[in-house]
Parts: structure tokens; sequence; C-alpha cells
């Protein structure tokens, strides 16, 4: 029950049943602190994190693993408490994993702490070469910042690890048919139709180049000539 509604977004709720069970006197097991510190995290009780993850070793004697780690580490770096976080993983018992540096990069990255990112960015290539992902996110980062040296570096080890971006993937439902999409897709069977209709659309733009795509002001069907789609 905890960790069903840890998982659904009640950690209050998560957190009652929790202390209905110690009242009861059934102890916990890691399990039952992976929902515990899961429910804490996703609902931002901090103050509830840290002592329940103080009290896995103290009182339960049980030793914290990486699943617990990773709870508290997404928990301070939401509330952004990133030293607090970095700090938790010099102190693990065990070696953090790129799971645990990728949570801490994306906390960085939402309360625009570069420095941090770049270190937690750098464990994460050097635990992990081959994920496209964080380059991309190191090279976003530094062109935001305008340090195009570093972006640039960026792409160098990209393409000295043979590193190739994933390409983008979106879904569309249609007449109860999903359809998917990809970057400069050539595998869709409507795909002669699909990039005239994108050249029609282009074609038009340009002759409208005094209207906005993005105007509120704007009708939004001077794209719609299906002459320009033949």
């Amino acid at each position: 029950m905890i960790s069903g509604l840890a998982a659904h977004g009640d950690g209050y709720g998560a957190m009652k049943v929790f202390y209905k069970m110690l009242d009861s006197g059934v102890l916990p097991n890691e399990v039952t602190f992976v929902g515990v510190l899961s429910a804490c995290s996703h609902s931002g009780i901090i103050h509830e994190g840290r002592k329940w993850f103080g009290r896995m070793k103290s009182i339960f004697n049980l030793s914290p693993q990486l699943e617990h780690y990773g709870c508290m580490i997404g928990l301070l770096g939401r509330a952004g408490l990133l030293s607090e976080a970095k700090s938790l993983i010099e102190k693990m018992d065990t070696e953090p994993d790129a799971i645990i540096w990728r949570s801490l990069l994306s906390a960085c990255l939402a309360h625009s702490d570069a420095q941090l990112a770049e270190v937690a960015g750098k464990e994460i290539i050097r635990k992990e070469p081959d994920d496209d992902g964080v380059y991309v996110l190191l090279w976003n980062m530094y062109a935001s910042s305008n340090r195009w040296e570093e972006a640039l570096e960026m792409r160098k080890k990209m393409w000295n690890r043979k590193v190739v971006k994933q390409p983008g993937c979106s879904w569309i439902e249609v007449d109860g048919f999903v359809h998917e999409f990809l970057v400069e897709d050539r595998t869709h069977h409507l795909r002669s139709e699909i990039y005239v209709l994108l050249e029609g659309m282009a074609k038009q733009l340009k002759m409208d180049s005094n209207i906005s795509m993005f105007d509120e002001n704007d009708p939004g069907d001077f794209f719609l000539d299906p002459e320009l789609f033949i």
C-alpha cells in the first residue's frame, strides 16, 4: 500500500500507512523504505525523508542501497538542496551509478547550477560514455550560457567516441491507429503525402512571411490552401 500510494502521488497517505504499520508492531524492510522515501521525494516531504533515511541504519540496522539513495537525491534535488545532495553522494557506502548522477544533473539543470551540472555530467560520461543524452544536455547548457568552446568540446567528444544522437520520435493516434514518426522519417507508408504537405506549408509560409505562425491574432488558416499541396 505504501508503494502504491507513493507511485500515485499520495505521499502523505503513504506516510500515514507507514506510521500505522509501525504502531501495529510490523518492522519495515528495505522495500518498505523504498516506498517511504519515494513518497517523501514525490511529495516534497523533506523532513520526513531525512528522518527515515537516517533511521534506516540507526534504528532498523538496514544499510541504504542505490534505490534509497536515488530517492533521497531526487528529494533533495527537487527542493533545490543541491549541495546537500552532492554531499550525500560523496558519503555513499556504495559506488554511485549513472542513475544517481543523472538525477543530480536533472536537478542542477532545473535550478540553473551549471557548475555542479558539469560535475554530474562528467561522472555520467565516465560511467556511460555512449549515453548520447548527457552530451546533448551539456551542449545545450553550454550553448545557453554562450560558452561555445565547451559546447564545441562536447560535440568533439561525441564525434571522437562515435556517439550518435538518437532521433526524436513521436506518436499520434488518428482514427484508432497509432502512427510513429521519427526525425527525417523515410519509413512511414504515407511519407510521400506527408512531405508534399510539409513542402506546401513551407512554401506558403515563405509567401506569407509577414505573418507569424505564433501571432495570436492570426486566423491560423493561411497555410490551408489545398492547391499548394499538389
